[in-house]
C-alpha cells in the first residue's frame, strides 16, 4: 500500500498481533527529497514478480524500485521494528534499504507520475509511467543485470494529462522475433487511447526520459 508522507505499507494478514489484529508495516522513504510531508504521496504501484521488484511513482515526479527480498528481511528482523503505541496494529521499520531512483524530475513545478504499470512476461519486463506532464515514457529492465540497469526506449510527449496506464507485450512474428509494446492510457479529455510501439527489440535504449 502506498500512502501520504511518502510510506510505503506492507500488510500482514497472516501473523496476527496479540489482539488478533493483521499488522502493518510501515516504511518511510525521505531518502531523495529534501522536505516530504502530508501532501507528499505515493500515487501508483507495481510488481515484477519474476524479478522481486517493486516499483514506486509519486506526485513529486519520482519512480523508485524496491527490492522486496530485501524488504522481507527487514520485516523479519525485530530490531528494525518500532511499534507506533500500545493500541496500534502500526510497526515502523527502521534501518532498512531506501528505494533506487529510475527517474527523478528536479524541475520546480513537480509534475505528478500518477500512474505506472508493467509488462507480465515471465523472461522480459518493460516499465511504463505517464502523468500531469503529459508524457509517455517506456524502459527496459535489464534481466541479465544483477543491478537491475533501466534504460528509456521511448519518451514521447502528447496532448492531455494522464491519469491512467496500462501495458502489454506482444510477439508479432515469432520466427523474427519481432515484437510490439501495447499501451492503454486513461487522459483529462475521457478518452481512453491505444498505443502501439513496434519492433521493440529493435530500439536503442537511449531516449532522454530524464527533462
Amino acid at each position: 500500500m502506498g500512502g501520504n508522507f511518502n510510506k510505503l505499507g506492507f500488510w500482514d494478514w497472516k501473523n496476527p498481533d496479540k489482539n488478533n489484529r493483521d499488522k502493518i508495516y510501515h516504511l518511510s522513504d525521505n531518502s531523495s527529497q529534501a522536505v516530504v510531508g502530508k501532501e507528499s504521496y505515493i500515487t501508483s504501484l507495481a510488481i515484477a514478480d519474476k524479478k522481486n521488484i517493486l516499483f514506486t511513482a509519486d506526485n513529486k515526479c519520482l519512480i523508485k524500485w524496491w527490492d522486496l527480498n530485501k524488504i522481507r528481511n527487514c520485516i523479519s528482523n525485530p530490531e528494525n521494528q518500532e511499534e507506533s503505541g500500545k493500541k496500534s496494529r502500526i510497526i515502523n521499520l527502521v534501518n532498512c534499504t531506501d528505494g533506487n531512483i529510475i527517474y527523478n524530475n528536479k524541475e520546480e513545478d513537480f509534475p505528478s507520475i500518477r500512474s505506472i504499470a508493467i509488462t507480465k512476461n515471465e523472461n522480459e519486463n518493460y516499465l511504463v509511467s505517464v502523468g500531469d506532464d503529459k508524457y509517455i515514457r517506456v524502459w527496459t529492465i535489464d534481466s541479465n543485470d544483477s543491478n537491475n540497469k533501466f534504460s528509456c526506449i521511448y519518451n514521447q510527449k502528447k496532448d492531455a494529462r494522464f491519469n491512467t496506464v496500462d501495458i502489454k507485450l506482444e510477439r508479432t512474428d515469432i520466427k523474427d522475433e519481432q515484437k510490439e509494446l501495447l499501451i492503454a492510457t486513461g487522459d483529462d479529455k475521457y478518452r481512453v487511447m491505444l498505443y502501439r510501439i513496434s519492433n521493440v527489440n529493435k530500439l536503442t535504449g537511449k531516449e532522454k526520459c530524464q527533462l
